[in-house]
C-alpha cells in the first residue's frame, strides 16, 4: 500500500523519473564488458533493458474501489471561521481504498511541461552513448539487417 503524503501528481515532475533511468541506463551501459556485449544476443539485450527499466503506467482496479463513510467528531481547529479554537463538531469521515497496478511513485508526479531532451546522444571524450530508445531502435536495426556488423 501507497501512502501519498502530499497532494497527487504535484510533488516532482515526470522528467525527474525520466533522467534517473537515463543516468541508470548509462551506468549500467559503461558496465557492458566488450566480450559480453558481442556475446550476448541483441534480443536478449533489448528483452534486459526494456523489462529492467520499464515505466509502468498507473491503471486503476475500478471495480474494486471501496469506500466507506462513518459519522465522526471533526477537529476544526485549523479554520478560521471558528477563531482557531480547538472545537470538535459533528461531521463525516469518509475512507477510500484504491487499488492499482503500475508504478505508484507516479502518483506524485507531475506532468512535464516542455520537451524531454533524452534521446540526444552524449558526447564523452572520442565516443558517444545513445540513449535507451535510440539504443533499442540501433540494435533493431542491427538484428533486422543480415550484412550488419557491430563493431566496438
Amino acid at each position: 500500500m501507497i501512502k501519498v503524503d502530499s497532494l497527487l501528481f504535484s510533488t516532482s515532475e515526470l522528467r525527474g523519473k525520466m533522467e534517473i533511468i537515463h543516468r541508470q541506463i548509462s551506468a549500467d551501459i559503461e558496465k557492458i564488458k566488450k566480450n559480453q556485449l558481442l556475446n550476448t544476443n541483441v534480443d536478449d539485450w533489448c528483452d534486459y533493458f526494456a523489462q529492467t527499466y520499464q515505466i509502468v503506467p498507473l491503471a486503476l482496479k475500478e471495480e474494486q474501489i471501496i469506500i466507506s463513510d462513518r459519522e465522526a467528531k471533526v477537529d476544526v481547529s485549523h479554520d478560521f471561521r471558528y477563531n482557531f479554537s480547538t472545537i470538535h463538531i459533528p461531521g463525516s469521515i469518509v475512507s477510500y481504498y484504491i487499488p492499482f497496478d503500475g508504478d505508484g511513485d507516479l502518483f506524485i508526479r507531475k506532468a512535464t511541461t516542455y520537451t524531454l531532451h533524452l534521446l540526444m546522444p552524449e558526447f564523452k571524450a572520442m565516443s558517444f552513448f545513445y540513449p535507451m530508445r535510440q539504443l533499442i531502435t540501433i540494435l533493431n536495426r542491427l538484428k533486422d539487417s543480415s550484412t550488419a556488423t557491430l563493431r566496438i
